[in-house]
């Protein structure tokens, strides 16, 4: 379906966002020409705060968890007083509201918005390479969009998952990370940075690197490889980061 002018003008990010989950060859071909990414910011911060409503009592018991664990094998920690000990133990236990349901979202909202930012830049540079017709505004506007089914709702799942299953099944940030359908599912026995990375290729980055590959397509026009090329050396590049970080925070919990 080719979006023209008349189309573009009726197109609303509300229109555009649902269509993104349910028909993204229409979305991305609207966001062509109409790049909108209004409503789907807005939906994201929303889904953002809810979703840390809700997993606060996963959060609450994880954080209690790895201070302990920092107490037990970390000996500047293990050293200090015991009511120094306890108001650790008390602060991951009972946070401060503004902290946990304003700051904590917000930093969330903000890293969020620099990862879509280096989406759209890649998305950019795969335009480039495919002599695309794709503008910074409108593979800006696809990568705030993808954001919503990929890393708005797969929050909102882990956060589900975490009520479903409740806090005591969750003992470490790891645990958090891998409750979500991954690769690692595959492989459950890799740790370190292998199973960081396979635990970070989920069924929703899957899902972005699709959505990828569609904005590339529909919305820069990019033919041939490139097109899934650039989504995949996104999912890939991704994973290592992802993947060094969780097995750095492991290693030195």
């Amino acid at each position: 379906m080719d979006i023209g002018p008349a189309a573009a003008a009726k197109a609303n990010g509300l229109t555009t966002v649902v269509d993104t989950i349910v028909a993204p060859k229409e979305a991305f071909e609207r966001l062509r020409v109409a790049p909108t990414w209004g409503v789907a910011a807005l939906i994201i911060v929303v889904l953002t705060i809810l979703s840390a409503i809700l997993a606060q009592p996963v959060n609450n018991h994880v954080g209690v968890a790895m201070v302990q664990h920092m107490i037990a094998t970390n000996p500047s920690i293990s050293g200090m007083s015991d009511a120094a000990k306890q108001k650790m133990l008390d602060d991951a236990a009972h946070p401060a509201a503004w902290k946990a349901f304003g700051l904590n979202p917000l930093l969330g909202v903000v890293g969020m918005g620099f990862v879509f930012l280096l989406n759209a830049l890649c998305l950019l540079i795969g335009n480039a390479i495919g002599r695309g017709t794709g503008s910074f505004r409108s593979l800006w506007a696809a990568s705030v969009n993808i954001g919503v089914p990929t890393a708005a709702l797969g929050q909102l799942f882990v956060a589900i998952v975490g009520i479903i299953r409740g806090p005591e099944a969750f003992a470490s940030m790891a645990d958090l990370f891998h409750a979500v359908p991954s690769l690692a599912w595959i492989v459950p026995g890799a740790g370190g940075l292998i199973g960081g990375m396979l635990g970070s290729i989920s069924v929703f980055v899957l899902w972005g690197l699709a959505l990828n590959y569609m904005a590339l397509r529909h919305t820069a026009e990019v033919k041939g490889t490139v097109a899934w090329i650039v989504p995949a050396a996104i999912t890939v590049v991704g994973a290592l980061v992802s993947g060094g970080l969780l097995a750095l925070a492991q290693k030195f919990a």
